[in-house]
C-alpha cells in the first residue's frame, strides 16, 4: 500500500510541476502594428531667421496600445520621438523633423514589454498615411 501511495504522490507532484511550467509559458500572441496613423505638418522658426517644417503623428492603436509607449522613427534621419498612448490607445507625438515623402517607422511597446510589429508609413499631411510601397 505504501508503494502505491508513493507512486501516486510522485505522479501528482509531476503533474503539478508540468501544470506550473505550462501555466507560466503564456502563448505568443503577436501585437498588431498601429493601423490608424496620420501626420500633420507645421512651419516653425529654425532659430536663424528662417522657417522649417516639423511633423506630428497621431492615431489610435486601440486597446492593445493602451498606455503603451509609441515610437516614431524617421528612416531618412534616423531620429525619432517617443510618446505614451492614453487609456484608449490614442496618441499624439511630439514634433519631429522630416520631409514629405520620408519613410516613418511606427511601433509601440506595451507595459509588459510586448512590442508590436512595425508599420512603415509615408510622411505626408492627412488623417491616414499610406504604407510604404503602396504609393
Amino acid at each position: 500500500m505504501t508503494r502505491a501511495l508513493t507512486r501516486l504522490t510522485r505522479l501528482a507532484a509531476g503533474l503539478a510541476t508540468l501544470a506550473l511550467i505550462w501555466g507560466c509559458n503564456a502563448p505568443f500572441i503577436p501585437v498588431p502594428p498601429p493601423a490608424q496613423v496620420g501626420f500633420a505638418s507645421a512651419p516653425v522658426s529654425d532659430g536663424m531667421g528662417g522657417q522649417k517644417t516639423v511633423w506630428t503623428a497621431s492615431g489610435n492603436a486601440g486597446s492593445p496600445a493602451a498606455l503603451a509607449q509609441v515610437f516614431v522613427i524617421n528612416q531618412a534621419t534616423s531620429n525619432g520621438v517617443v510618446t505614451r498612448a492614453d487609456p484608449t490607445g490614442a496618441y499624439k507625438s511630439p514634433a519631429f523633423d522630416g520631409t514629405q515623402g520620408d519613410h516613418i517607422d511606427i511601433y509601440f511597446e506595451d507595459n509588459e514589454g510586448a512590442r508590436s510589429a512595425t508599420a512603415c508609413l509615408i510622411l505626408q499631411d492627412g488623417a491616414q498615411a499610406p504604407q510604404c510601397g503602396t504609393q
